[in-house]
């Protein structure tokens, strides 16, 4: 195995986190009547968008190209989560927009239909990262060639998480002490 594959699990972890945090944001809006923190939620989905939508998910399918020459059951899998990778782009993106949009009162929106569609990217998401750590990556650790593994960590391009990296950009510092503070 490889730091880079570390760090993808890592992300995993780390994304989890910010969920079950999205998670309690949505509940408190729920039960108050108090306004949501916007911005915070907007960077949630920002660090979803640039990380995770620009490097981590283009680095799990380098290895899943690897992958999908070793059986075809997990070549399935592999592109059912990469179709998962389109949905949750597309998703983020909307999503975004819907809170920008919400936030200025462009739009008007029920309090449970928002919550809603944030629920769902959510949801989506978890099950996306559950399918990749309980099927793919621990078929990627048993079955990988030595070489495959090698040219994978020569392919893949690491950055610094934006979010939980000690390189934290300055966007996401208000978040980070909230998720730290759960």
């Amino acid at each position: 195995m490889t730091t880079v594959f570390d760090q993808l699990h890592t992300d995993h972890v780390n994304v989890a986190k910010l969920l079950e945090h999205f998670e309690n944001e949505l509940e408190a809006f729920s039960i108050s009547g108090s306004e949501p923190n916007y911005l915070k939620w907007q960077n949630i989905l920002l660090y979803m968008t640039t990380y995770q939508d620009i490097f981590h998910h283009p680095t799990e399918e380098k290895l899943f190209a690897h992958l999908k020459n070793y059986d075809a059951e997990i070549g399935q899998s592999i592109n059912e989560v990469e179709s998962q990778h389109e949905k949750l782009y597309e998703k983020s993106r909307k999503l975004t927009e819907l809170l920008a949009a919400v936030e200025t009162d462009y739009i008007a929106m029920e309090k449970n239909e928002l919550v809603s569609s944030c629920k769902d990217y959510i949801n989506l998401l978890l099950e996306h990262m559950s399918l990749e750590e309980r099927l793919i990556f621990p078929f990627a650790k048993e079955n990988m060639a030595k070489e495959d593994w090698m040219t994978f960590e020569d392919d893949a391009d690491p950055i610094d998480d934006p979010l939980f990296s000690a390189k934290r950009r300055e966007e996401f510092a208000e978040l980070y002490q909230c998720i730290c503070a759960q």
